[in-house]
């Protein structure tokens, strides 16, 4: 997906693009024959397992995006949105119209 953007905006991003995400999660009981990369044990007592899904937004990476322009000096370009938007549908197949600001990247599009 960094390609994608880097290729999009005509910019080559930092190694520290994702550190610049936030770094959230949910953390949710999972049943035991769940097979999620997000499922391991639990380190609370009262679950044999747990889910712990990423929590990064499809706003989260714009954001991320418009911060590397303007460090670079460079002008966010008022496009900048349907751009990221165009970029996470080719990479999740979902359409443009489904993704949203508040679109989870893992829970909603199906990130891998």
């Amino acid at each position: 997906m960094v390609f994608r953007l880097e290729k999009s905006f005509g910019l080559k991003f930092d190694n520290d693009f994702w550190s610049r995400v936030p770094q959230g999660e949910v953390v949710e009981p999972a049943p035991w024959w769940s097979c999620n990369r997000f499922v391991r044990k639990s380190s609370n007592p009262k679950w044999r397992y747990e889910r712990r899904v990423p929590v990064v937004t499809a706003g989260d990476i714009h954001a991320a995006v418009c911060a590397m322009l303007t460090e670079k000096g460079m002008a966010v370009p008022p496009d900048s949105w349907p751009r990221v938007r165009g970029v996470l549908a080719d990479v999740t197949g979902h359409a443009v119209d489904e993704i949203t600001a508040q679109s989870r990247l893992f829970d909603d599009l199906g990130f891998a």
